[in-house]
C-alpha cells in the first residue's frame, strides 16, 4: 500500500473507531416516572433556594454544593422549616465542576425538590436532575413541560397515598 492510501486508510479507521467507541458526553440514565421519584423520595418539598454552599471534598478531588430550600410546604414527609441536601458541582477557587446529570439550583429559584437519604449522611437530589421542578407563577416547568402547581402536587398527594395503602380519589 502506497503512503497516502496507508494514511487514508489510518484516518478511516480512527474515525470509525471513534463513532463507534466514543462517548457523546451524556450519561445513559433510566427516566424516572413521578410515581418512582415519590415512591423513592424520604421527602417532597416546595420553597425557594436559600442559600447554596460549595467546597471541595477531603480529598480535593470533588467539588460539592450544599443547597439550602427555604421550604414553603412539604408535600412528603414531616414538616420542616428548611431543608438541605448536596449536590455534586459548584465554584470554588476560580474552579467550577458540573456534571451532566445533577440538577442546578440559583439562589431565589422557587422549586420541588425529590429529597432522600444519601450515603454520606446527606440528603440527596432524587433521580439527580429529575427530582427537580421549578415553579414560576403558579406553573411546574419540568424538561420542556408546564403544568398546573395545584395539579401537579395533587398527583404526588394521590400518589403517596397510594403507595402507603390509602385510596385513590
Amino acid at each position: 500500500m502506497n503512503k497516502p492510501r496507508l494514511i487514508i486508510f489510518a484516518a478511516a479507521i480512527l474515525v470509525f473507531s471513534s463513532c463507534l467507541f466514543s462517548s457523546t458526553g451524556k450519561t445513559a440514565m433510566l427516566k424516572l416516572s413521578l410515581e418512582q421519584l415519590t415512591k423513592n423520595a424520604d421527602s417532597i418539598v416546595l420553597g425557594v433556594v436559600a442559600d447554596k454552599s460549595s467546597f471541595w471534598n477531603d480529598k480535593h478531588t470533588v467539588i460539592y454544593t450544599d443547597v439550602t430550600v427555604k421550604v414553603e410546604r412539604s408535600i412528603v414527609g414531616p414538616p420542616k422549616e428548611n431543608a438541605t441536601f448536596r449536590i455534586i458541582g459548584g465554584d470554588v477557587d476560580g474552579l467550577s465542576l458540573r456534571t451532566s446529570v445533577d440538577p442546578r439550583f440559583n439562589v431565589g429559584e422557587r422549586v420541588i425538590v425529590f429529597l432522600s437519604a444519601g450515603g454520606d449522611s446527606a440528603l440527596k437530589v432524587e433521580g439527580l436532575f429529575q427530582g427537580k421542578y421549578s415553579v414560576n407563577k403558579g406553573a411546574v416547568i419540568h424538561e420542556g413541560k408546564t403544568l398546573s402547581l395545584s395539579n401537579f402536587i395533587n398527583s404526588i398527594n394521590r400518589i403517596a397515598l397510594a403507595l402507603s395503602g390509602g385510596e385513590l380519589q
